[in-house]
């Protein structure tokens, strides 16, 4: 079953195709709004098990040991449900990312504008990448879990900054390797250092993109528990679908400039309008890996003169991933 919109006339001219990621993503937002929403749903199925830990934990643990301990009984009664929950949490968190596999091919799909077999492309994606989303969900558990290890016991609040300074270097990569499996296939230990070099190359709008996830964790500190759930909830059916494509679309435009324009042409800007004109598409990826390679190099075009000189390279440094069998 294919999940697709009714196709209108302007749909298939290429004037009407984005040019660029980010005018894809409004492109998208527009076009494709409803069924980038609904899976949120899909989202809020994997995170169910979060929802229940999460409503086990507050109401029916600590809200019961709330009334009937005394202040300094409580707040050790507390620091040792945190701690045992976080192992459940841990299970949560493998089990979401194991299920975000699968919704991350069907976001592949909508970027390079392929249709959309909701149930075939969920499954595959899962198939295909199984263990580098199974790893990196664990991965996410265990700092959740030494985070709250290290608030439990730190004894100065400077210390307890340090697992989250940590967390703001170790979690764009970690995003960036989901990314990366997507689309080619290399060792794992070597897709993380790939995912580091990307990473170290668009730091700015890496950092700018984690801030958000990270700070969900901040929403610990709302006082009233069903308050949090309920934003909890909110954040995920509605936000973080969008968030997703938000950062893939990111991701490929950096996949774009530092991997395909060089060596996988097939994949440099699919989906968008310059993949289409085979023409053009074929004097910008000459230009880039000429230039990439030093060699000066002048390209002429219908409306100007395009010169890289040596020295101009916007590709150097330019790492090599090998495409995975789609």
């Amino acid at each position: 079953m294919l999940f697709r919109g009714k196709a209108s006339e302007k749909d298939f001219t290429l004037e009407s195709l984005p040019t660029t990621r980010r005018e894809q993503f409004f492109d998208l937002f527009r076009h494709r709004f409803f069924f980038i929403l609904s899976l949120g749903l899909i989202l809020v199925l994997l995170a169910a098990p979060f929802f229940v830990a999460f409503t086990i934990k507050y109401f029916g643990v600590l809200s019961p040991a709330s009334k009937q301990l005394s202040e300094e009984e409580y707040l050790a009664f507390y620091n040792t449900t945190l701690l045992i929950f976080d192992g459940f949490y841990a299970l949560c968190f493998i089990i979401f990312f194991i299920g975000l596999a699968g919704i991350g091919r069907i976001y592949r799909q909508l970027a390079w504008g392929e249709n959309v077999s909701f149930a075939r492309d969920l499954f595959k994606g899962i198939k295909q990448n199984f263990l580098p989303y199974f790893v990196v969900g664990l991965m996410v558990g265990i700092m959740h879990f030494v985070c709250d290890l290290v608030m439990v016991f730190a004894n100065t609040p400077f210390i307890i900054y340090i697992p989250f300074a940590i967390e703001c270097i170790v979690f764009p990569i970690l995003l960036m390797v989901l990314s990366i499996v997507l689309i080619y296939q290399k060792p794992l230990v070597e897709t993380f250092g790939n995912a580091f070099i990307i990473c170290l190359k668009r730091p700015f709008w890496t950092l700018l993109f984690v801030l958000f996830p990270l700070g969900i964790s901040f929403l610990r500190y709302i006082p009233y528990p069903y308050v949090s759930l309920i934003v909890y909830f909110c954040l995920v059916i509605i936000v973080f679908p969008f968030f997703i494509l938000a950062w893939y679309l990111f991701a490929l435009s950096s996949f774009d400039e530092y991997a395909n324009a060089s060596y996988y042409p097939d994949l440099y800007m699919k989906g968008l309008a310059i993949a289409f004109n085979d023409e053009a598409k074929e004097k910008t990826v000459i230009i880039l890996a000429n230039a990439k390679a030093g060699n000066a190099i002048t390209v002429n075009t219908n409306e100007d003169t395009v010169l890289y000189n040596k020295g101009e390279a916007p590709l150097k440094g330019a790492i090599n991933l090998k495409q995975e069998g789609l």
